[in-house]
């Protein structure tokens, strides 16, 4: 129980030391460097694992940060890490890049993601067929649902993050989570009848 309360205590510094560098960063831009040093790399990779393209990677990062840094002013403090916002701006940015070039979004899965997905879905363990059947079931989730099931299946976040990034409770995050799955498992049985 302790260790629970340590991470929470942590968190919690972490926070508060966040809304000192927001704070000093509305006075004057100059002092934005703490957070774009904290949050560049973890956004550069939320970008490319969407994008694929280190070229456009780089352009659509640099998109973020420049927004973040004009905005700044406008950011409010909810309880949420910054980064909450800067993966919001970058989900913002990846869906104009692909408006833009008129390309299929990019989706990055992991086995284990697939494997945990296949078996939360289907009561009996995922095997090999099962994996295909998901695969072709989720070509038809809509982007803003794949976008939800990538960060809490492939990218392991958790409700509390996914709920930052959404601008919403962590409760409403796992209800849209929950939702999402059994609309997946009723588009998966009908997969499997074909």
């Amino acid at each position: 129980m302790e260790a629970r309360g340590e991470i929470s205590d942590t968190r919690q510094v972490i926070l508060e030391q966040e809304v000192q560098w927001i704070h000093a960063a509305q006075r004057n831009l100059k002092h934005f460097e703490p957070l774009y040093t904290k949050y560049y790399r973890s956004i550069y990779e939320f970008i490319y694992r969407r994008v694929e393209d280190a070229e456009n990677c780089l352009d659509i990062t640099s998109l973020v940060f420049e927004k973040a840094m004009l905005n700044i002013g406008k950011f409010k403090i909810q309880g949420f890490p910054f980064g909450s916002w800067l993966y919001r701006i970058a989900s913002s940015e990846i869906g104009n890049y692909y408006r833009k070039q008129k390309k299929d979004r990019k989706v990055w899965v992991r086995t284990e993601g697939l494997i945990e997905i296949a078996q939360e879905i289907e009561s009996h363990y995922a095997n090999e067929d099962n994996i295909q059947i998901l695969l072709k079931t989720l070509e038809h989730v809509a982007p803003e649902d794949m976008e939800i099931i990538v960060m809490r299946y492939f990218e392991k976040r958790s409700f509390a993050e996914i709920g930052g990034i959404l601008d919403c409770t962590e409760a409403n995050a796992r209800v849209k989570i929950h939702r999402l799955m059994q609309k997946l498992r009723e588009n998966f049985k009908k997969e499997e009848m074909k």
